[in-house]
């Protein structure tokens, strides 16, 4: 199942940034590149199975507590991308979609600083 919905995206992003028989010959092909609009990227990473969340993440006090936050989430199986941000106490990740949120919050917590989702509406914000 997995490696056919990769099949699926990997063809779809071919249709979307490869030039087109119907494409003026011998134009720089950098110009020739569709550019993906950002609802054409957020379909794609659906198919993937993936989703971005933000952390609010409270204790931290130095690059050293960040360094360790982001090296424990970057662990985690089906977490990616993993950015945390001191002055503004978040984080930023992309989960896959079998990887609950509170599993993500419960390791934060492990380590001793607090976690919960930032959520706007009914919107996870991504920074």
């Amino acid at each position: 199942q997995g490696s056919n919905d990769m099949s699926k995206v990997e063809t779809e992003l071919k249709q979307r940034l490869l030039p087109s028989p119907q494409d003026p010959p011998g134009e720089d092909p950098n110009a020739q590149r569709r550019v993906l609009s950002a609802e054409a990227a957020t379909d794609l990473e659906e198919g993937c199975g993936t989703r971005r969340i933000a952390l609010q993440i409270t204790g931290m006090t130095c690059a050293s507590c960040v360094s360790k936050v982001e090296r424990t989430i970057s662990s985690l199986r089906g977490v990616s991308n993993v950015s945390v941000n001191l002055l503004t106490e978040t984080a930023g990740l992309e989960i896959s979609a079998d990887i609950a949120v509170d599993d993500v919050v419960r390791t934060v917590e492990n380590l001793g600083y607090g976690a919960k989702e930032k959520v706007s509406g009914s919107k996870a914000l991504y920074f």
